[in-house]
């Protein structure tokens, strides 16, 4: 399999990740809480603008993981102070496994930590193999329990301190 290209989102990437959100709420439509018939039916004008958004705001990220000039994956980061949310994190079930979710959420982390964030915070439903990937990665899960709007229990997982720290 040829390696990963990650990258911040561009403007153009809308359709990409239009169709990422489409087999997000494919494969998981009540964990995450995303209805396809809602993805479906938002114009294309709401991708454009949800992107270019992403692409060019200081506060916030999203990031996208292109395998032979396909869409594979995307995470978003997004800034409350020094505390960056990690979210949307999805990788295309052709492309698991192979190192794709690691690298976006390296690259959430270094574009947070460039902007000033110290703390680092996600939410993973309790159902979702994320959970694996960030005990991987050195997160720790905290007693919080959360519940999506279709009552699916979620962890908040944090990552404190510099790139690389315990």
């Amino acid at each position: 399999m040829p390696a990963a290209l990650i990258r911040r989102c561009e403007p153009n990437d809308w359709s990409a990740v239009r169709r990422l959100h489409i087999r997000l709420a494919l494969t998981f439509p009540v964990v995450v809480d995303v209805e396809l018939n809602e993805v479906l039916a938002t114009p294309d004008v709401y991708w454009k603008e949800f992107v270019q958004m992403r692409a060019l705001d200081t506060h916030q990220a999203l990031f996208v993981a292109h395998v032979n000039d396909h869409g594979a994956g995307m995470g978003h980061v997004h800034l409350e102070g020094t505390v960056a949310r990690l979210g949307m994190m999805y990788v295309d079930a052709a492309t698991r496994r192979q190192g794709i979710g690691s690298a976006l959420v390296d690259a959430q982390e270094s574009w947070a930590r460039a902007a000033g964030a110290t703390d680092l915070v996600c939410h993973i439903p309790e159902a979702s193999a994320g959970g694996q990937l960030a005990e991987r990665l050195g997160w720790h899960r905290t007693a919080e329990v959360f519940f999506t709007k279709n009552g699916f229990a979620e962890r908040m997982w944090t990552a404190e301190g510099p790139p690389g720290a315990p």
